[in-house]
C-alpha cells in the first residue's frame, strides 16, 4: 500500500499487487534449497566410494610392502597365490 495525495489535498490509498514478486522470490528460495539438497546427497553418495577406494589402495600398499620385506621363497605356493590375488 502506498498513500497518494492529490493537488486538492485529498488522499487515497494505492494498492500494489506484490503477488508475482513474492511468488518469484519463493521460487528462487525453493530452487536454492533444492540445489543444496542435491549437492549434499551427491557428496554423501560419493563419500563412501571414496572411502572404499582409499582403503583398497592402503591394502595394496601394505601388500607391496610385505612383498618387499618377505622374500617370495619363504612363502608357500598357496600363500603366494593369495598375496598375488590380493595385490591385483
Amino acid at each position: 500500500m502506498a498513500a497518494v495525495q492529490f493537488e486538492d489535498g485529498s488522499r487515497a490509498l494505492k494498492l500494489i499487487d506484490k503477488t508475482d514478486s513474492v511468488f518469484n522470490e519463493n521460487l528462487i528460495e525453493e530452487k536454492k534449497f533444492l540445489q543444496l539438497i542435491n549437492a549434499t546427497v551427491s557428496h554423501e553418495m560419493r563419500n563412501p566410494l571414496n572411502s572404499i577406494n582409499a582403503q583398497l589402495k592402503n591394502q595394496k600398499d601394505q601388500i607391496q610392502e610385505l612383498n618387499s620385506i618377505l622374500p617370495a621363497s619363504k612363502l608357500s605356493e598357496e600363500e603366494r597365490n593369495i598375496v598375488q590375488e590380493l595385490w591385483q
